[in-house]
């Protein structure tokens, strides 16, 4: 699943960013449970921004790692 929620397909070839993709949670073996997590996270971070409704509030929340 990318950052704006669509959905791509990789094939898995045993690399690092596969494995590090599997062990973060972000690699489903269905499309259906790819779309089941994207759905669960939108309403999951829509719950966490719900105090900050225009983005530009949203943007104070963004600080450098």
């Amino acid at each position: 699943m990318l950052g704006n929620g669509t959905i791509a397909r990789f094939p898995w070839n045993d690399t690092d960013f596969d494995h590090e993709a599997w062990h973060f949670g972000n690699c489903f073996k269905t499309q259906a449970h790819a779309k089941h997590a994207r759905d669960t996270i939108t309403a999951v971070l829509r719950t966490v921004h719900q105090d900050h409704a225009s983005p530009p509030s949203a943007t104070s929340l963004i600080r450098p790692v």
